[in-house]
């Protein structure tokens, strides 16, 4: 009988601890708008971190993150280089170049040119705070690597 109880109350807290925890990882990157949150540099850089970093570019409470595991985990946020945009066309979402290229789409794996950067200097590259429910870690995108 002890035993039976036992288990209920570890079910009991299981269960509570999970519905505590879906709301926080819900809204950890919505921003109430229709369009993707999409953080770019407020001016072109002159230069890029140089590591080769891959992983599937997914579309998570409405941020555009990288992750290792395609579904799995929260990923990283990117940040993009001046002068490219998001777009969503016929219910699939699009990062697009400064020259109008589309170098990738949500659920696509990418190889890219980039570096994990801290938040201090996320807010500084693109001249404003972030919100407050965008939380990091930071990947600040190069370019799309061939290799």
């Amino acid at each position: 009988m002890l035993f039976v109880k036992l288990k209920e109350k570890r079910a009991a807290i299981f269960l509570l601890s999970f519905l505590l925890v879906i709301p926080i990882l819900l809204c950890s990157c919505h921003n109430n708008t229709d369009s993707p949150y999409f953080p770019t540099s407020r001016e072109p850089m002159s230069g890029y971190p140089e590591v080769s970093i891959k992983g599937w570019l997914m579309l998570d409470n409405n941020c555009l993150r990288l992750k290792s595991f395609y579904i799995f985990g929260k990923g990283s946020l990117l940040i993009w280089p001046h002068g490219y945009s998001v777009k969503t066309e016929n219910g699939k979402t699009y990062v697009i170049d400064n020259n109008g290229d589309t170098v990738a789409g949500v659920g696509d794996r990418i190889k890219f040119a980039g570096g994990e950067i801290p938040l201090e200097s996320v807010e500084q590259l693109i001249g404003e705070a972030l919100p407050e429910n965008v939380t990091g870690p930071f990947i600040l995108f190069g370019y799309i690597s061939s290799n």
